[in-house]
């Protein structure tokens, strides 16, 4: 949609706080970047924590991983 030049609020979204929104082509672009990079971050800690020695006790803990 976005290289066929849609810059119109066409694609819907419904958010964590279960909010309704209407969003452009490019801020599903910018939406799928960020959630590509948040798993980036996330698969990062995940390796990180398995190359541990031994692996925390308390590997679930927030401290370990990446902000939400």
């Amino acid at each position: 949609m976005q290289a066929a030049g849609i810059t119109a609020p066409v694609l819907f979204f419904t958010d964590r706080d279960n909010r309704d929104h209407n969003l452009t082509p490019a801020q599903v672009v910018d939406l799928v970047d960020q959630g590509k990079a948040y798993m980036q971050a996330l698969h990062e800690a995940k390796r990180l924590i398995k190359a541990m020695d031994p692996i925390p006790a308390d590997y679930a803990d927030d401290v370990h991983w990446p902000p939400a």
